[in-house]
């Protein structure tokens, strides 16, 4: 569809949410979170940073700025 990023493919999971964690509407931007056997588990050598950027939960902080349609599309 034009104008959309992506959809997910299988073996993985989006989230959007605000700023205060929860998860957002159809088409309300926040910040775009994936998981999947496929991300990566952290930065090597680097805990802050992985800190920062994986949840305890498997969720990969992207810090980037989506919103998601009814169809799933970025």
């Amino acid at each position: 569809m034009p104008g959309s990023t992506a959809i997910l493919v299988p073996g993985f999971e989006g989230r959007i949410i605000r700023e205060d964690g929860t998860v957002v509407e159809f088409i309300e931007p926040g910040e775009l979170l994936l998981r999947g056997k496929a991300i990566a588990l952290g930065y090597f050598g680097n805990e802050k940073a992985t800190k920062e950027t994986f949840l305890p939960d498997g969720w990969l902080r992207t810090g980037d700025c989506f919103k998601v349609d009814e169809a799933g599309r970025f």
